[in-house]
């Protein structure tokens, strides 16, 4: 059975842009789907810096992120000199770990409408830094997520 904690899922998801360069692209002169991973990453920490919550000061109270689950559906290739616009929301605050839906699109050059490049999630655990076993969240995380 799966344990989860009550949080107000706060705000709105954090939303950020990203202008795909030529070194993101593969000999296929697509974006390498190794890339995405590390712009969901950027997404969920700046949601998470956005409410107060920071690599350092987890690493200072003795925790460590780990991500535990990436769950990536591939809709549509990105190129360089696309703009990708990414968007990152809480869906569910566990004991110990979060998840995040995951949403890119790529900016029309000849529009304001966004052709969807992939739909996910992804689920980080909190992990004491010491030993690498999970952790509950403490009350100050789960508050700062609440704003």
């Amino acid at each position: 059975m799966r344990q989860t904690m009550q949080v107000s899922m706060g705000g709105a998801p954090i939303c950020t842009e990203f202008k795909v360069q030529h070194a993101d692209a593969d000999s296929y002169g697509v974006v390498h789907f190794s890339r995405y991973a590390s712009l969901i990453e950027t997404c969920f920490l700046e949601y998470l810096q956005e409410r107060g919550i920071t690599i350092e000061s987890l690493r200072i109270e003795g925790y460590e992120l780990r991500v535990r689950e990436l769950h990536l559906k591939y809709l549509a290739p990105s190129r360089p000199k696309d703009v990708l616009l990414l968007s990152c929301g809480l869906a569910h605050v566990g004991i110990a770990s979060l998840t995040f839906n995951v949403q890119m699109s790529k900016r029309s050059r000849d529009s304001i409408d966004a052709a969807h490049v992939l739909v996910g999630i992804v689920n980080i655990a909190l992990v004491n830094s010491a030993n690498g076993s999970p952790t509950p969240l403490p009350r100050t995380f789960v508050e700062h997520l609440g704003r």
